[in-house]
């Protein structure tokens, strides 16, 4: 049996910190997600020769668990993505020699709504469980939306886009925040989703270089979003969902 949290790591940070349930996992836990509502825990196995999903309930209580064997033993879970309810599952896996990624998609009930591969990438599930993006390891890829089954849907309108290097994730209300970089600037748009209107952009005086808008540089609420950019001087930018820059990090603190 593998610890889901390590004991002596968590309690070094958290002195208080107590048990409050375990459970047995076959193999190594490679990424656990807990759903935003705060009612259930996703975690993901690897024993070498199989993947295991897991779905329990924050009081420890075992939902299900889906497992199937590794198309090749150099497979390895890249990352699991779940929308706030937990309607929507992403299991993202990865052949460590040719960069395919290999994508399980499963609704709150464990059943398996689509598989696909294509080139390394991951998918990311919407805050409300009704769609899904993918986002290309090399920030070049197009913008793709998919439905929950699996099918694509086309934006109607993109001439508001540069031409640069593009990346995205889903915000409140299953609304879509595109960054893009082109020619030494920054853009940022917000695109209701799936009808593709733009519904406001805002053009930075420097390109922020954003790394990864799914996992670093950019956290959002139901009132506001954040993006923190990666080139110096490194900014702080607070936007409402109107567009409105309410504030930037350089306004109240020196860079000397």
């Amino acid at each position: 049996q593998e610890p889901v949290i390590l004991e002596g790591g968590l309690a070094s940070v958290l002195p208080d910190f107590q048990e409050q349930w375990s459970l047995p996992v076959q193999g190594t836990v490679m990424d656990i997600e807990i759903t935003r509502d705060g009612h259930y825990v996703y975690y993901v196995s690897d024993d070498g020769a199989e993947f295991r999903l897991y779905k329990a309930t924050l009081d420890g209580a075992p939902v299900w668990m889906r497992e199937w064997k590794k198309e090749k033993p150099e497979y390895y879970v890249e990352g699991l993505k779940v929308s706030d309810t937990g309607n929507l599952v992403c299991l993202n896996r990865v052949d460590g020699w040719d960069e395919n990624s290999r994508t399980k998609v499963y609704d709150g009930e464990g059943n398996q709504l689509f598989y696909k591969t294509r080139g390394h990438g991951s998918y990311y599930p919407s805050p409300g469980g009704n769609y899904l993006s993918y986002q290309a390891t090399n920030n070049y890829f197009p913008l793709l939306i998919y439905t929950t089954n699996g099918n694509p849907i086309e934006l109607k309108d993109k001439s508001f886009l540069q031409g640069g290097r593009t990346m995205h994730r889903f915000v409140g209300n299953d609304r879509l925040l595109v960054y893009e970089d082109f020619m030494g600037q920054g853009y940022l748009y917000l695109i209701s989703v799936p009808d593709g209107r733009l519904l406001w952009r805002y053009q930075f005086d420097h390109t922020l270089w954003l790394i990864d808008f799914n996992k670093r540089n950019c956290a959002f609420n139901d009132q506001y979003i954040a993006l923190q950019g990666t080139t110096q001087p490194s900014d702080i930018y607070l936007f409402d969902y109107a567009g409105n820059l309410k504030w930037r990090s350089s306004d109240y603190v020196s860079n000397d």
